[in-house]
């Protein structure tokens, strides 16, 4: 069915580390999608108020990180288009076979297949 969605909660961090998953090229249809995709997570102006979000303080490396006040984050369930579905599956497969899934990918990437 053509207009069948898949729904997939998705806190804070998962919407930020979602676009991991995006090609950095492909066919137009690709980049539809990952437009599509990229507005449906987005994290706005609104939410980062609401939780928090700041960059930490660089650490001895100059590294910083992204934190929230977790006590006020609400995951967010999202619909997919089954176009949707099939890309971000397709994405998870192709992470899978370059062995590129670190254990912090592993629980998104695993909702990501059971779409």
């Amino acid at each position: 069915m053509a207009d069948e969605t898949r729904k997939l909660s998705l806190g804070i961090k998962d919407r930020l580390t979602l676009p991991v998953l995006f090609p950095e090229r492909s066919n137009y249809i690709g980049q539809v999608l990952v437009e599509d995709i990229s507005k449906k997570i987005r994290v706005d102006q609104a939410d980062m108020k609401e939780i928090e979000l700041k960059y930490s303080e660089p650490d001895k490396d100059g590294k910083q990180f992204m934190t929230w006040n977790r006590d006020k984050e609400k995951d967010l369930e999202i619909e997919f288009t089954q176009a949707e579905a099939d890309f971000l599956k397709k994405q998870a497969d192709r992470l899978d076979k370059t062995e590129q899934i670190t254990a912090e990918l592993t629980p998104l990437i695993r909702a990501i297949k059971g779409l």
